[in-house]
């Protein structure tokens, strides 16, 4: 399953340590459309810089967790929403994606999420390193209702609720 593009969410989530905003940085040079959509006023400029598209919570229109966000950001980036992979750390926010017909990814850590976002996207967890799997674990990923589960070690969010 290819996807289209990252969509990730700023406080909760890539202020919880560097390998998240450096995987956004290396899904993004694959050519990879990504976007900050945050409920926040402002970003680091060195934050803003990794992103092709960034929508900040003072900007007029759709806001989280209203899934025509999520509609229009994809659209924006010029990719379908059933190919956009939203990673959030709020249970409406990714609810509110998954309704857009996303594929998400609720975000609990820094190390599991930057695991799960490296097999998405096919690039390294860290750099130079192999693309590491978490034991005893399938990849499942709901998108549109369908579940398809491949043994590749990481559990991604496809609905509502997180799936460990």
């Amino acid at each position: 399953m290819a996807f289209d593009a990252l969509v990730m969410d700023y406080s909760g989530v890539l202020t919880d340590g560097p390998g998240l905003l450096e995987l956004v940085r290396r899904v993004r040079s694959t050519g990879t459309p990504t976007a900050l959509v945050t409920d926040a006023d402002t970003v680091p400029d060195a934050c803003a810089a990794a992103f092709d598209l960034v929508v900040l919570g003072s900007m007029p229109g759709a806001r989280k967790p209203d899934p025509d966000l999520y509609r229009l950001v994809a659209a924006r980036l010029g990719v379908p929403v059933a190919g956009c992979v939203v990673v959030d750390d709020h249970v409406r926010n990714v609810r509110g994606a998954r309704a857009a017909g996303a594929v998400v990814v609720h975000h609990q850590d820094e190390a599991t999420t930057v695991d799960e976002l490296s097999v998405l996207f096919d690039v390294p967890a860290g750099q130079g390193g192999p693309t590491p799997a978490l034991p005893g674990r399938g990849h499942l990923v709901v998108v549109s209702g369908q579940v398809s589960v491949a043994a590749v070690g990481v559990v991604v969010l496809g609905s509502s609720a997180v799936v460990h």
